[in-house]
């Protein structure tokens, strides 16, 4: 349809086209799709639209000379940035903060004073020696209203109970970029939606690996925007209040972040002359370097070169999975997602757990010569082609990439009822840590991040955690909060991946090196076992997307897809690299350790030749035999008068180092596995004894 408008509405709208306000196509203009998943697409659109860098350039210097006795400094981005993303739009989850008038993203001041408001009252106010002092310090800065601090347990109750009310004395202005920043699309991975989203408490699922993930896209501002943050005495003699609050406001998002998804890394912003951070005597920090020992096929919302990167979300979901695994062979579903939520937090409740995640020597991303239909490679890495006969085009980060992560723990409140608003359990800021070292614990031995890391990419190299140091460890810690919580065992569903079946295979020394090489000779090794076995054979190493169904036993609603229950991890052994494997016996797909065994037999073979047996069931683990009966035994072990050392021993050689005994040492051996200061090194036996 044509309609006739008037000469200056046309022109008005040929301008819109030229370059659209952002904000309006979010909230007015687009056409939603049925599926929310498939509006991709057009957050891509409002990432297009109408940056105008003049315009910003002469509104900041129209803002500055109208606030002249405003504290002004700029902070930058060290990761993406993303909040009001539940605010109303034409599009599902995808709101966030743009200015109304003129369309770029910004940080509302009253998301500001609140945010640092927190800050004082949980981190500052515990280092004050004169508490009531400092109270009526942060009330004189933020105000306050009759009733208002009521439920505010650090909060004196004597000062609680002032029926007065006062505005505050510093007034905080919304934080303006200082170039016009840009949106991208950023995207979260729903794994076990029918787990997460069951509203019926008795028919909670496990959370099994056979449903579809679901990709949800939002927009976030790109990592490394500059923002300019303003705060304004409401008089002057309340000039020494606004400096105090730009310290707590520049502490704070150092720290702790701005808008949503803080808990993943989003939202930290540092601050020209930030002071020093203060940690809070109620929380607990643990601090590593995260490094690649194989290429990870990493990605954010397109797979493209310039998203090739370890995201805190990405880290993050595989700590939660590895977690899981400590407690899903001992609690029913309900109550896993329960214990899941006082741990990691949920829709409706904040995660105790916050992780910081920055690039240290992170690579450029490359391809990976995966090429050609009998490449073996391409083999393991199956899915990273578009097609077989175009070359491979899913980038890659190389090994050696590097990380700095800090994982933060509060306490926890644990529910039994999730609509209780009292808590029936107190779990401590150091238990809450703990939890999430095991996890990084497992995950660092046995996973991967990335795609395909199940396959041996995207390895991690071992980290030491104080102790932590082999599977008993994990699951001491994981009932130690059990217990601490009240959860008696009853009822697990050994349908989703859990310790209590897990198999574990002696590491296979690669005699290689190089990653690229270390990959390709396991990728051959698998590829001979794999065609052993017949399609039907074939469904503990997963079961593609258009695979027909399979009946695993017991109904869990049309299954379209299972990914591998094998997990392949590659780690560094002295100069050389070692291959270990871990495999779930899931119920109803993997009937005991024989397909295990027989895998395990055969990469041996054809890696390294003829070697010792793997660990199984009687490793001490006390592994719970499945419904259907006792799983056969593994290889026989060597008795313990044939052990010189235990996986885990304490030893010290005679220079005075001290380490862990990552694998069981037998009579004769003459090297052996020994963990020293975060690192795996091979060494001769002799040379080290018990401690």
């Amino acid at each position: 349809m044509t309609l006739p408008l008037p000469k200056r509405a046309a022109e008005l709208i040929d301008q819109v086209k030229s370059g659209y306000h952002p904000g309006l196509a979010l909230d007015k203009h687009l056409d939603p799709p049925a599926d929310a998943e498939k509006q991709k697409p057009l957050l891509q659109r409002v990432c297009s639209g109408g940056a105008d860098p003049k315009l910003l350039d002469s509104l900041n210097e129209r803002r500055r000379q109208a606030l002249p006795s405003a504290i002004l400094w700029s902070g930058k981005s060290s990761g993406p940035l993303t909040l009001h993303l539940s605010r109303a739009t034409a599009l599902e989850s995808a709101g966030i903060a743009l200015h109304p008038i003129y369309g770029f993203a910004y940080l509302p001041g009253s998301g500001l004073k609140g945010l640092a408001r927190a800050w004082a009252e949980r981190v500052w106010l515990e280092a004050q020696p004169d508490r009531n002092a400092a109270v009526r310090q942060i009330r004189q800065v933020f105000g306050y209203a009759p009733n208002s601090e009521r439920g505010k347990s650090w909060i004196p109750e004597e000062i609680v109970r002032d029926p007065g009310g006062s505005a505050g004395s510093v007034i905080f202005h919304d934080a303006w970029p200082r170039r016009w920043p840009q949106l991208v699309v950023d995207v979260v991975g729903l794994h076990h939606p029918k787990y997460y989203q069951e509203t019926n408490d008795q028919k909670v699922p496990p959370p099994g690996d056979w449903e579809d993930p679901k990709p949800i896209n939002f927009l976030a501002v790109d990592a490394g925007s500059e923002f300019e943050f303003a705060l304004a005495p409401r008089r002057p003699e309340h000039a020494d209040l606004a400096r105090e609050a730009a310290e707590w406001l520049k502490a704070a998002l150092a720290d702790w972040g701005a808008g949503a998804k803080t808990a993943a890394g989003y939202g930290r912003i540092v601050s020209e002359g930030a002071p020093k951070p203060v940690r809070s005597p109620l929380r607990r920090q643990f601090e590593c370097t995260v490094e690649l020992v194989t290429p990870a096929f990493l990605a954010g919302a397109f797979g493209k070169e310039e998203d090739c990167d370890l995201r805190g979300a990405t880290l993050r979901g595989q700590l939660r999975w590895w977690w899981r695994t400590m407690h899903a062979g001992h609690l029913e579903p309900r109550l896993l997602r329960r214990l899941e939520t006082a741990i990691w937090g949920a829709a409706s409740e904040g995660s105790a757990v916050q992780l910081a995640l920055e690039p240290v020597s992170s690579g450029r991303s490359e391809q990976i010569g995966m090429a050609g239909r009998d490449n073996p490679l391409g083999y393991l890495a199956y899915g990273m082609q578009r097609s077989p006969d175009r070359p491979w085009d899913r980038p890659a980060k190389p090994a050696r990439s590097q990380w700095r992560l800090a994982i933060t723990a509060r306490k926890a409140e644990f529910r039994r009822d999730p609509k209780s608003k009292n808590s029936d359990s107190t779990i401590s800021a150091d238990t809450v840590l703990g939890q999430a070292a095991a996890a990084l614990w497992l995950l660092t031995r046995y996973g991967g991040v990335g795609a395909k890391g199940r396959k041996g990419f995207g390895s991690l190299a071992d980290i030491a955690i104080e102790g932590v140091a082999a599977l008993d460890d994990c699951e001491r810690s994981a009932k130690a909060l059990r217990d601490a919580v009240g959860l008696a065992p009853g009822n697990p569903d050994f349908r989703a991946p859990c310790l209590e079946r897990i198999r574990i295979s002696e590491p296979i020394q690669l005699r290689d090196s190089d990653p690229a090489r270390a990959l390709r000779a396991v990728a051959t090794a698998y590829r001979d076992f794999v065609k052993t076995k017949s399609m039907q054979d074939r469904a503990p190493l997963g079961l593609p997307r258009k695979q027909n169904k399979i009946d695993m036993g017991r109904p869990v609603g049309p299954i379209s897809r299972h990914p591998t229950t094998v997990h392949f991890h590659l780690a560094r052994s002295g100069s050389e690299l070692a291959l270990r494997s871990a495999g779930f016996a899931i119920e109803r797909l993997v009937r005991g350790n024989a397909f295990f065994q027989e895998m395990e037999a055969t990469l041996r073979n054809h890696l390294s030749g003829p070697g010792p047996g793997s660990i199984g069931p009687g490793d001490g683990r006390r592994p719970g035999p499945p419904r259907g009966g006792p799983l056969p035994q593994a290889t026989a072990r060597t008795s313990a008068a044939g052990l010189l050392f235990s996986r885990g021993d304490r030893v010290r050689n005679a220079d005075g180092e001290e380490g862990i005994v990552m694998d069981d040492v037998r009579l004769g051996e003459r090297e052996m596995m020994v963990e020293i200061g975060g690192s795996a090194e091979r060494e001769r036996v002799g040379r080290w004894q018990k401690i």
